[in-house]
């Protein structure tokens, strides 16, 4: 019976396969991040610390005092941890390169539940201050540099100008934050009371038996005794901490977006569904004199509905079978698109789970659209069906039927329209957001300073004044500066205080280091005050320029400039106070959207020893060159660099643009993938609104021959038609309205100067959905005015 009908069938399976396609891309994406446990032993014992405020609760760094504190008082857990980032420079055949770091305590290894297949994890006192260095591989970094030696442990391996020796290597396939090629070492923490730097995430593993509630009970008592021990950690804010599932920490950005690319992807099936079921609706009422005869023949209601569904379900099989092929396309294309999907669902597959759902989806589908032909067939009566054979009538509980799934298509299509146009009108909105400067024919080269030779700041100075130099005589080049970060990436976070001022709290800033060149190479205004100046030098007075939003820190009263800041105030590296002696005008230095830090501009020469060596652990320094049109340097800064540090490899080249284009890039991915789902929906419901309208105009083609017979005008038929196809529209715009106000309530951490209930974003949807649906529906009506009455009269 489908082969006979190869266009019906056709275009069935297609308009399945799409939905089910985009549904399995997604549920494999969403599998393999949410719903899949961590790949570690155990992993619902797994548990991180969050910190309990009195407005929510948000994911917490510790500080090495409260680290300590809860290691050696908490009664709940077998093992506790805390770990930090880092990199790696080591030298190969091939040159310098830069391998990802992860600092952990020793416990790590027993905290995460996997041990180095090769060798041991670290002891507690290769985790002190001043122990011999050692190091963990992981299985790539084993492989690709010691070719799966086995007597790689014991070997010694300079990093960072710094020998280090092998004692373990880690089983293939472990993976930790998303560095699957990484070095482990000794995160050889202080507890000193003076460091408030909170940079240490924590990884603990419960006692077998130990409930979550439990270990809440004994982590609020550990908190009381912290604020005992420590009076000066009490904070307004901060109510204590909480416990959460390790497996939270790791999906808690991407589980909104994946949500919401669920239920559009859903949104998008349920319409082909209605679609196919309005397909079989037509052609069950052409098939009714086939049923009618079966049933004479002998047919039984229950073998014609067996029939009946035999026949949806092998169309939503083959309809999966495609939609499978199409999201082993969609896979790649989802996780290569979105940049947060990148590391968490790196190797999602369609494996055996996610053919399992396809199945169970395409099941469901055929079920579903199934459900409405046998309905309709159930109420054929044989004696009228054969009574009128020669009348080609219209059956209205049919037409209802099919009125409805057509309201519901435009009424999910508009939800879809509404939240595709939230998340538009989020990134036109960030791409609107002045970063401050000029971003144009800007290139920042990002270098891992983690040599041993670069841990003064003169050292580093020497290098940059060397490297500037050398810049500066590549044909095309305007100007050269340095700095401990590029604009608009996140650098060192301090503590500041204002002196003089007693009732000044500590606050935390951004911290840049930067050369003389910087502001004007990046392009940043001088507001107020002076710039660096080439007396200032390491053996004068201290200075410090502050962005505006650090000045509105002071008293409307107080002048800032004159002011003396004192920069990481209490801790171990505490400097010395700083004069401000300029205010810069505002940068961004975080996502768009994001308040903009109070800064400070310290000149490198006057940089400390202390921040020097923080920030080189943390981040790459960044050569900045302003050139004088868009041209490819990256050969002769290649060759600049080797001249001054052969062992120096570069990290990243990126213009400024890039940069600034990457910070938004997840909400472009968000706008183009609910775009592609609304498109999808909106394509699906106007092919059913034709399809409805067209067929109805078929069943219809008497009436409106008797209508014409009688005296009826072309454009009179034009409206009726017309009318039916707008009220139907306009009854799915009112239900879709009502749906969106709720759904996008899902979107609401995704926009960003928008609300979910904006009302334009609603009327001009509205609008596009209304004047699509007419143009669907014109073209029936356009055709109802085209009959001949004499021949509607002698139809059939």
């Amino acid at each position: 019976m489908l082969l006979k009908n190869p266009a019906f069938s056709l275009v069935a399976i297609l308009t399945l396969a799409l939905g089910i396609g985009a549904n399995t891309a997604v549920f494999s994406v969403v599998d393999k991040v949410l719903l899949r446990p961590l790949p570690y032993p155990e992993p619902e014992r797994l548990v991180t610390l969050t910190m309990r405020t009195t407005q929510r609760d948000q994911m917490v760094a510790l500080t090495p005092v409260e680290y300590y504190f809860w290691l050696q008082n908490s009664r709940v857990f077998d093992a506790f941890s805390v770990t930090s980032g880092a990199a790696y420079n080591v030298m190969t055949d091939e040159g310098t390169q830069n391998l990802d770091g992860i600092r952990v305590t020793s416990a790590f290894f027993s905290a995460i539940g996997v041990q180095p297949v090769l060798g041991r994890g670290f002891l507690a006192e290769e985790d002190r201050p001043g122990a011999p260095p050692v190091i963990v591989l992981s299985y790539g970094v084993w492989r690709d540099f010691y070719g799966s030696a086995s007597d790689a442990v014991g070997r010694s391996v300079l990093l960072n100008d710094k020998n280090y020796t092998i004692v373990g290597v880690l089983p293939d396939g472990f993976t930790f934050a998303g560095a699957p090629r990484a070095v482990y070492a000794p995160l050889m923490l202080v507890p000193d009371p003076k460091d408030r730097g909170r940079n240490y995430t924590a990884v603990a593993r419960l006692k077998r038996g130990v409930t979550i509630e439990t270990a809440q009970a004994d982590t609020d008592r550990v908190y009381q005794e912290f604020l005992t021990a420590y009076p000066d950690y009490k904070s307004r804010e901060v109510i204590g901490f909480g416990l959460t599932s390790y497996q939270n920490l790791v999906t808690d950005n991407i589980h909104p977006l994946l949500n919401v690319l669920l239920a559009a992807v859903g949104a998008v099936l349920l319409i082909a569904c209605a679609n196919v079921a309005n397909l079989l609706l037509s052609r069950a009422a052409a098939r009714r004199k086939e049923i009618v005869i079966r049933a004479a023949l002998g047919a039984g209601t229950g073998r014609i509905l067996r029939q009946l569904f035999v026949e949806s379900l092998v169309l939503s099989a083959v309809a999966g079978i495609v939609g499978v092929l199409l999201a082993f396309w969609g896979v790649d294309i989802l996780v290569a698109m979105n940049p947060t999907l990148n590391s968490r669902a790196a190797g999602a597959t369609l494996d055996t789970r996610v053919f399992i759902f396809s199945a169970i989806v395409s099941l469901a589908t055929g079920l579903f659209f199934g459900l409405s032909g046998a309905l309709h067939a159930r109420r054929i009566d044989p004696n009228e069906t054969l009574k009128a054979a020669g009348t080609h009538g219209h059956n209205p509980q049919h037409r209802r039927l099919s009125n409805v799934l057509v309201v519901f298509e435009v009424a999910l299509a508009m939800l879809l329209l509404v939240s595709a146009s939230l998340l538009m009108m989020t990134f036109y909105r960030l791409q609107a957001i002045r970063v401050g400067f000029n971003t144009e024919n800007l290139l920042a080269v990002e270098l891992p300073m983690l040599s041993e030779r670069y841990k003064t700041a003169a050292a580093v100075d020497r290098f940059e004044r060397q490297l500037r130099e050398s810049v500066k005589s590549i044909p095309g080049v305007l100007s050269v500066a340095t700095a401990s970060g590029a604009p608009l990436v996140r650098t060192l976070n301090y503590t500041a205080s204002i002196e003089g001022q007693s009732q000044s709290r500590p606050f935390y800033i951004e911290y840049r280091s930067v050369s003389l060149e910087y502001f004007e190479t990046v392009g940043i205004r001088i507001s107020r005050g002076r710039s660096f100046v080439p007396t200032d030098t390491e053996s004068s007075l201290p200075v410090v320029l502050i962005n505006e939003r650090l000045a509105r820190r002071f008293p409307a009263d107080v002048d800032p400039l004159g002011q003396r800041l004192t920069l990481a105030k209490g801790a171990p590296h505490e400097e010395a106070p700083r004069e401000i002696v300029g205010i810069v005008s505002d940068v961004s230095d975080r996502p768009p959207g994001a308040p903009v830090a109070s800064t400070v501009y310290v000149l490198r020469l006057q940089t400390t020893d202390g921040f020097n060596q923080l920030a080189n652990q943390i981040f790459n320094s960044a050569c900045l060159i302003r050139t004088a049109a868009s041209v490819d340097i990256s050969r002769q800064l290649r060759d600049a660099l080797v001249r001054i540090d052969p062992r120096m490899p570069i990290a990243r080249i990126r213009t400024i643009r890039e940069i600034a284009s990457g910070s938004i890039r997840q909400q472009e991915s968000n706008m183009f993938l609910m775009s592609v789902f609304a498109g999808a929906a909106l394509l699906l419901t106007v092919v059913g609104l034709y399809g409805v309208l067209s067929y109805q105009v078929v069943q219809r083609t008497r009436e409106i021959g008797v209508r014409v017979a009688l005296g009826a005008s072309g454009g009179q038929i034009l409206r009726i038609v017309l009318k039916r196809g707008m009220i139907l529209a306009g009854l799915g715009i009112v239900t879709g309205i009502g749906a969106a106000l709720g759904f996008t309530r899902l979107l609401a951490g995704l926009l960003y100067g928008v609300t979910p209930a904006n009302p334009w974003i609603y009327i001009v949807t509205g609008l596009l959905l209304s004047a699509v649906a007419f143009l669907a529906s014109y073209i029936p009506a356009r055709r109802a005015t085209r009959i001949d009455p004499l021949v509607a009269l002698r139809y059939e």
